[in-house]
């Protein structure tokens, strides 16, 4: 029974990670559904590690670019990628650690995940519909990815999707689908060493 659980466990996660739906939310889902012990935050961190390895692996071509240009930052073409993806994690990391240390407990009910599932896809929906959506995230200023990393924080909440908040807050600054997706990824490998 072991074995099956976390092997329904790691295929929720591989499903709904990239998605905007909070993984962790469907986490505690199906051990609700299925009479399962709560697994608990250890596990759920356990899980993503398989999501970074896959998003490592998917972003290879990414993360060399930004590495080279983390290392060419004192030339004028620096687009100083690497210190836009850690202005955006701070937000996530101080808040994340307030969160765990304090409030973690009370978000792991499913009123909680029913209410932040509903109110951020209305929000997604609606950062989704505005007009002249055609930056990319690599034109993103600091206070943007800043802005960004503020709603990553919002992740910590069950039912509200690291991807779908990080993708909601950069269509409202007018960043592509596509180009939104990535950066959601990219941010999501400091997240997930830093839960490790």
């Amino acid at each position: 029974m072991f074995e099956l659980q976390y092997f329904v466990l790691g295929l929720i996660q591989g499903i709904t990670e990239f998605l905007p739906i909070s993984s962790s939310a469907h986490l505690i889902l199906i051990s609700e559904l299925t009479n399962w012990e709560d697994q608990g935050i250890f596990s759920d961190i356990a899980v993503h590690v398989g999501t970074l390895i896959a998003v490592i692996l998917y972003l290879l071509k990414d993360l060399r670019i930004i590495l080279i240009d983390f290392f060419n930052f004192r030339k004028s073409n620096s687009k100083n990628f690497a210190i836009k993806i850690f202005i955006a994690t701070l937000p996530a990391l101080i808040i994340g650690f307030i969160v765990y240390e304090y409030f973690i407990i009370y978000f792991r009910n499913l009123t909680v995940i029913a209410l932040a599932s509903i109110i951020f896809a209305i929000i997604l929906y609606l950062a989704d519909q505005r007009k002249n959506l055609n930056k990319k995230w690599e034109d993103l200023n600091y206070i943007e990815v800043f802005f960004i990393g503020l709603w990553q924080s919002l992740a910590f909440i069950p039912g509200a999707s690291r991807a779908g908040v990080t993708i909601t807050g950069a269509r409202f600054l007018g960043v592509k689908r596509k180009s939104s997706a990535i950066f959601s990824m990219l941010l999501s490998i400091p997240i997930i060493l830093a839960s490790l």
